[in-house]
C-alpha cells in the first residue's frame, strides 16, 4: 500500500470516524446525517487531490447500496451489500473506499440500528456531493 493512502485511512480513522460517534449521540436523523456527511468530507479531504472524485464518485455510489437494504442484516450483511455496489477491482485499487464505507456504516448501524439507515446514506451522498466527477 502506498504511504499516502495509509496516511489517509490513518487520518480518516483518527479525525472522521470518533466525530461520528460523538456527534451522534443524540438520535435524530439529521444529526446522523451530519455526521457521516463530516466524516465523508474529512475523508475525501484527506487523499490526495487526484484521489478525491474518485473516492467521493464510490462513496456516493456507496449510498445506493444503503437505500437498497431489506430487513435487518447484520453489520457483516450490510457491508457486503452496500460494498456490492463498488466494483472489487476498485476496492483493491483504492482500499480508503472500503475502510470510509465500512467504519462510517458500523459505528452508526451499531449505535442506531436500522433505522439510521436513510440518514447514513443522505450522509455519504451529501459528503460526496462536492466533489463527484459528475453532478
Amino acid at each position: 500500500m502506498k504511504p499516502k493512502m495509509l496516511a489517509a485511512m490513518l487520518a480518516f480513522s483518527i479525525f472522521a470516524a470518533p466525530f461520528v460517534i460523538v456527534t451522534s449521540c443524540t438520535q435524530s436523523d439529521s444529526s446522523i446525517t451530519n455526521a457521516v456527511k463530516t466524516a465523508t468530507e474529512q475523508a475525501i479531504l484527506h487523499v490526495p487531490a487526484e484521489f478525491q472524485p474518485v473516492l467521493a464518485d464510490y462513496l456516493f455510489a456507496a449510498a445506493k447500496g444503503v437505500y437498497s437494504i431489506d430487513g435487518t442484516p447484520t453489520v457483516n450483511e450490510l457491508i457486503a451489500k452496500v460494498l456490492a455496489f463498488i466494483p472489487k477491482d476498485v476496492r483493491d485499487k483504492y482500499p480508503l473506499i472500503t475502510t470510509t464505507v465500512t467504519t462510517t456504516i458500523t459505528l452508526v448501524y451499531l449505535t442506531y440500528g436500522k433505522t439510521a439507515l436513510t440518514a447514513i446514506g443522505k450522509g455519504l451522498e451529501a459528503g460526496a456531493i462536492n466533489y463527484i466527477t459528475k453532478k
